[in-house]
């Protein structure tokens, strides 16, 4: 009897162990640094990117839902063979350059320490980051984010220049030779300055479709 008490004690103790050290939360916390994903993430619209100063020798690693590692990039690596170390042709965030140190993503959901991110743009497949330890990524607001674009390109085939927003269209220049700065934000709508030459326009476009996936302007670094 005291042997069959002592097994089941045991058993016991060590179901709870495997349970602490398994990344799932317990009593509503995360557990610090776990890579587990967690259920019941809450839809979010932010933008991830780098940090001002980042580490050249930082890795980030991007997870499957089960935690597991689906891919890592790095921005030290050797291209004497003109290649990147890190290449994976279905990982095609809006914005990558490593050689420039430039890393732009899409959020779609978070929780906790989680965050969902589109890694490409074309299937809009998502994987997932562990912001905690990530120290060279940041979130930040799609205004914010927007507003701080010296220069964007604009997809004419997919949007029109207006004098506001839904007002009367506006004839557009040659955008061949021109810097289109942005100056504000209202929801899907973002105000623009053309600059060609001398010349100044202001003007209203959609920068994004109304079901938020498809984006109507191109980043630059």
């Amino acid at each position: 009897m005291k042997i069959l008490i002592l097994t089941i004690i045991l058993s016991v103790c060590l179901s709870c162990k495997k349970k602490e050290s398994s990344g799932i939360e317990n009593n509503n916390h995360a557990v610090h640094f776990s890579n587990s994903i967690p259920k019941n993430f809450k839809s979010v619209d932010k933008v991830v990117l780098l940090v001002n100063d980042p580490k050249i020798t930082d890795t980030i690693t991007f997870r499957n839902h089960d935690g597991s590692i689906w891919h890592q990039i790095s921005f030290a690596y050797d291209d004497s063979d003109g290649k990147y170390d890190f290449y994976n042709p279905e990982f095609q965030p809006l914005r990558f350059h490593p050689d420039n140190m430039s890393l732009t993503l899409r959020a779609v959901a978070e929780k906790a320490y989680m965050i969902e991110v589109v890694v490409n743009e074309k299937t809009y497949q998502t994987k997932f980051i562990n912001m905690e330890s990530e120290k060279s990524l940041k979130t930040t607001t799609w205004e914010k984010f927007l507003l701080e674009r010296e220069n964007v390109q604009v997809n004419l085939n997919n949007t029109n220049l207006y004098e506001k927003i839904d007002g009367s269209l506006i004839p557009l220049p040659d955008m061949s030779q021109t810097i289109v700065k942005p100056v504000a934000v209202n929801g899907d709508w973002l105000k623009i300055k053309i600059e060609t030459g001398s010349k100044f326009i202001y003007g209203w476009i959609r920068w994004r479709d109304k079901n938020s996936k498809n984006l109507n302007i191109t980043f630059f670094i």
